[in-house]
Formats: C-alpha cells, sequence, structure tokens
C-alpha cells in the first residue's frame, strides 16, 4: 500500500511543486508525529516546519497567515480543503510511505479480515494505489523481504 503525503498551498501561492516548499521563509504546517512530520524534519534544508496539534490546525494556521502550506496525507487534505477557501493541492506527492500486510500460510481467517479492510479503504478513497500479496499465494522459495530504502522514494 501507498500512502501519499501532499501539499495544501492558499490561492495565490508561489509553490507548485514540492520541491517549490523547501525554500527559506516558507512555513510548513503539519501534524507532529506522522511519519511525513518525522520524514520533513530529518529532509528540509531551508523551510521551517510548524508542528501542529492535528491536521485542522496546520490549515488554520495557513488561513491566519502564520503557515504557508500544509502538508498532510491525501486523505486529510481531502477532509479539511474544504475549509481554505481557493486552496491548490499539489498534485505532486512530496512522500510516499509504503506499508504492507503478511499474512501466515493458513491463517484465512485473518487473510480475509485484511482482504476486507483493503477493500473499505479502497472505497472510501484512502489511498489511490493498492497492492496485498497474500503470502500463501507466494512459494516459500520466492518469499524474501525487500531491503530497507528500496524501491520507490
Amino acid at each position: 500500500m501507498y500512502l501519499e503525503w501532499m501539499y495544501l498551498v492558499p490561492m495565490g501561492s508561489p509553490i507548485v511543486r514540492p520541491s517549490d516548499a523547501d525554500r527559506p521563509g516558507v512555513r510548513i504546517a503539519t501534524y507532529e508525529g506522522t511519519p511525513l512530520h518525522l520524514y520533513l524534519k530529518r529532509s528540509l534544508k531551508n523551510a521551517t516546519l510548524i508542528a501542529t496539534a492535528n491536521d485542522q490546525r496546520s490549515i488554520e494556521l495557513v488561513n491566519m497567515g502564520e503557515a504557508d502550506v500544509v502538508a498532510a496525507s491525501m486523505n486529510q487534505l481531502g477532509r479539511f480543503a474544504n475549509q481554505m477557501p481557493g486552496g491548490t493541492l499539489i498534485q505532486e506527492p512530496m512522500f510516499i510511505s509504503r506499508h504492507a500486510i503478511a499474512v501466515a500460510i493458513g491463517r484465512d481467517d485473518i487473510l480475509n479480515f485484511a482482504t476486507g479492510w483493503v477493500e473499505r479503504a479502497k472505497s472510501r478513497g484512502c489511498w489511490r494505489t493498492w497492492s496485498l500479496a497474500a503470502a500463501r499465494a507466494v512459494p516459500r522459495s520466492r518469499r524474501r523481504v525487500p531491503k530497507l530504502g528500496s524501491g520507490p522514494r
């Protein structure tokens, strides 16, 4: 599963792509403790990161002029974007977090639960891209765990 983390900017913002946000003087508001917050803490070189109590507070700070950009998951921004009239969702994700579900062979009860959960989340539009592979469908000789940091950013 992939979760896309995006930027939401107010009307008239000069920020049109994620790289535009990491500039001196740009203030990025994001929910403290999320994977995105941790990623931005490590990766921002020039912008100022403002940790907030929740995504709604991040939008409030931009609306009050105390921040320039909201950073959050696409799912959360979809819920709160209407609170920033004229705001623009930067279409290119600035970060993608990968998630996986592993199910032991023979645990059809857990596999059915996980599959149902994924299908419900997909129908709600939580993530754009999904991948679910059942462990029982992969021969033991072909199973491997990818190295950390491998694959798409």
